[in-house]
């Protein structure tokens, strides 16, 4: 089994926008196909568990299979779009720490998932073939991207992709917080910081971080907001999710119920917030029905 050319993905990409462009334009914000503004969503349901494995630490939606994906450091579980568990199993990981769903890559699904364990931290890409929608790394091919030493505790909590600039996002989670950058290679070799063939920034610095969300505050999940360009940012310690620019400003912000939330996505059509916890829970909040006619700056 071959990863399909990132080239084809790219088309792929460019055709799911506009089809998904076109199915949302309808229940989305000015015609956009994001999010609602954060300070939007409210009313959450109350805790209730999620999966049967605990330590659950990420989450994303895929769109195309219409399912929740959940990651467990060593574990991982689908679920349909009313959050009934379907499969639990290994996903053969140290420590992965969230996931964030990429799209269709010929007959593969694409998944982006940060490990946190060992003394370096990388994002793995995953193809998981449509067929079984396994995603196990030692049984899928597998693109590892290696972004930092972390032996001294600056690890990856949560990773966000840009699918338009080919563009990952990895969440630092303390003691110093930070956002890294770093684009998707042009082919499917692994490839690392230590020998120059992976081209890492900082989009976010710690000065940033701790200015907006105090210096105390970490980061747990993150996600990339394509219309906007913005990153919606979650904190475990200040409990709530941001919604910040790439020069540092704060946009808007949703508190959060005190409790250790991991990770956070949306459903289809954005009028859900799902926010996953430890050991194994779930919230979801609801955007208002009010329309509005500015939408996201």
């Amino acid at each position: 089994m071959k990863f399909t050319s990132v080239k084809s993905l790219q088309l792929n990409k460019l055709a799911a926008c506009l089809f998904f462009g076109i199915l949302f334009s309808q229940t989305t914000i000015s015609g956009t196909v994001a999010p609602y503004p954060l300070s939007q969503y409210s009313n959450p349901t109350d805790n209730s568990q999620m999966t049967t494995e605990y330590n659950l630490s990420g989450i994303t939606y895929n769109w195309i299979s219409n399912e929740y994906i959940t990651v467990h450091q060593n574990k991982y579980c689908r679920l349909d779009a009313n959050f009934n568990q379907t499969f639990c199993g290994s996903l053969a990981c140290g420590d992965c720490e969230d996931i964030s769903f990429m799209g269709l890559n010929g007959d593969f699904y694409e998944y982006a998932i940060v490990e946190e364990g060992g003394p370096e931290g990388s994002v793995i890409i995953v193809q998981s073939p449509v067929s079984t929608h396994v995603i196990r790394l030692d049984q899928v091919e597998t693109q590892t991207l290696t972004y930092a030493a972390t032996a001294g505790g600056d690890s990856g909590e949560g990773v966000a992709y840009d699918p338009i600039n080919n563009l990952f996002y990895v969440c630092i989670e303390d003691p110093n917080m930070q956002v890294l950058s770093f684009s998707r290679p042009n082919d499917t070799n692994d490839a690392s910081y230590s020998d120059g063939s992976l081209v890492v920034t900082e989009a976010l610095t710690t000065a940033q971080l701790n200015g907006l969300l105090g210096p105390s505050s970490d980061l747990s999940s993150c996600y990339f907001h394509e219309t906007t360009g913005r990153l919606l940012l979650m904190s475990d310690v200040a409990s709530n999710i941001s919604d910040i620019g790439l020069n540092g400003s704060l946009f808007d912000q949703l508190d959060l119920p005190s409790g250790q939330v991991e990770g956070f996505t949306f459903n289809s059509d954005f009028n859900q917030l799902i926010v996953v916890r430890e050991p194994r829970d779930y919230q979801i909040y609801f955007a208002s029905d009010t329309i509005f006619t500015s939408g996201f700056e």
